[in-house]
C-alpha cells in the first residue's frame, strides 16, 4: 500500500500537468504522514546543555578578546561590552527563565570561545575567527535588542537566541 502511494507521489511530482499531479495526492491518507517523536517533543533545555555563565563574575569579557586577536566585529561598537555587562549584572541573584536562558546563551558562547582557544592549528584558528566573531556579535546585539521590549517579548527573544546558540554550538561541534 505505502509503496503504491510512493509511486503515485513520484509520478505526480514528475507530471507536467498540475491537475494530474494534484489528483495523485487525493488517494493518499493523512495517517501516512506525521512528525517524528523528536520533533513533537522539542526540548530546548536538553538542546542547550549544561553550559552556564556565572553571573557573579566578569567572564563574559573574555568574549570580546579572542587570544591575540581582537574581535573587530564586536569591538566596533565600543559600548557593547559595557551594555552586556550591565544587562548580565541585572540578572544576578534571579532565578527566572530570563536568567536561565541568559546563563545558557553566554555559557555556550564562552564554551565555543574556549574550544577555539584550545585549537593548536593556527590555520584552523584563523579560518574560524570570522564565524566566531560574527556569532558573538549577533548574539550580543540580539541580547541588547531583546531588552528594549517588555518582559514577555524579552523572554521570547531570549528563547530564540538560546535556540540559535544551541544550533550554532551543535553545528560548530560537528565540523570541528
Amino acid at each position: 500500500m505505502i509503496e503504491r502511494q510512493r509511486e503515485q507521489t513520484l509520478r505526480a511530482a514528475s507530471s507536467t500537468s498540475a491537475p494530474e499531479g494534484i489528483e495523485a495526492y487525493r488517494g493518499l491518507e493523512a495517517k501516512n504522514f506525521g512528525l517524528t517523536q523528536a520533533v513533537r517533543q522539542f526540548d530546548l533545555d536538553n538542546l542547550l546543555g549544561d553550559e552556564t555563565l556565572d553571573l557573579y563574575n566578569e567572564d563574559y569579557k573574555e568574549l570580546f578578546h579572542l587570544d591575540a586577536y581582537i574581535c573587530p566585529d564586536v569591538l566596533e561598537d565600543k559600548g557593547m561590552e559595557d551594555k552586556i555587562g550591565e544587562l548580565l549584572r541585572s540578572y544576578r541573584g534571579k532565578s527566572n527563565s530570563l536568567a536561565y536562558y541568559t546563563q545558557r546563551i553566554f555559557g555556550l558562547l564562552l564554551k565555543a570561545k574556549c574550544e577555539w582557544n584550545s585549537l593548536q592549528d593556527p590555520v584552523g584558528k584563523d579560518s574560524q575567527i570570522s564565524d566566531l566573531s560574527a556569532w558573538i556579535k549577533s548574539t550580543c546585539k540580539g541580547f541588547i535588542d531583546a531588552h528594549k521590549n517588555c518582559d514577555d517579548q524579552v523572554s521570547s527573544q531570549l528563547q530564540t537566541l538560546a535556540i540559535e546558540a544551541a544550533i550554532h554550538g551543535a553545528i560548530s561541534r560537528d565540523f570541528s
